[in-house]
């Protein structure tokens, strides 16, 4: 069947990378963006999971876990 299949979210430790995949929300990706260099962290749209360089889990995990404990609702604007 050729449709979207939605991603369930997950965080997974892999070779001491932190893979996460989830349903696309710019929210969490700009968040992952802004916080995560560009050459700490790949995405793979086969797969649709964003891998963080081990140095960088201390910021993936919690960015992933927020994002899996508010589902659907977005966070707070951290602008003023």
């Amino acid at each position: 069947m050729g449709g979207v299949s939605m991603t369930a979210p997950r965080i997974v430790r892999r070779d001491g990378a932190t893979v996460l995949t989830f349903p696309f929300d710019r929210w969490l990706v700009d968040a992952l963006k802004a916080e995560i260099p560009g050459y700490a962290r790949t995405y793979d749209p086969d797969t649709r999971a964003w891998t963080v360089t081990p140095a960088y889990a201390g910021v993936a995990i919690p960015a992933g876990h927020v994002h899996l404990l508010l589902g659907q609702e977005r966070a707070p604007s951290r602008r003023s």
